[in-house]
């Protein structure tokens, strides 16, 4: 069973700071013009990737949420479900 962590709506909003963000994008144009990072700079912008990743991850999630439950009250949507999914898909024919 998957594990459930919640996590604090302040932490979705959260971005890197400016001095952080230059700093990756100095490493990774680095490395895109072919030289060779140090063991330390290769690993502080993989921990910068990670990160930056995980928060685009948690941004979506919420996005997505946002969503859960909108439209059961709307009128466009009630009645069966498997009805309403052949007339959006047939309005594309």
């Amino acid at each position: 069973m998957p594990e459930v962590v919640e996590i604090p709506l302040e932490l979705t909003r959260f971005q890197l700071s400016p001095a952080v963000q230059f700093r990756l994008q100095f490493l990774l144009d680095r490395q895109d013009k072919g030289y060779t990072l140090s063991e330390a700079e290769r690993q502080e912008a993989e921990g910068l990737v990670e990160l930056v990743e995980f928060l685009s991850l948690l941004q979506s999630k919420l996005t997505l949420a946002s969503f859960v439950g909108v439209l059961k009250d709307s009128p466009i949507f009630q009645g069966d479900s498997v009805m309403i999914q052949r007339q959006m898909r047939d309005e594309w024919d």
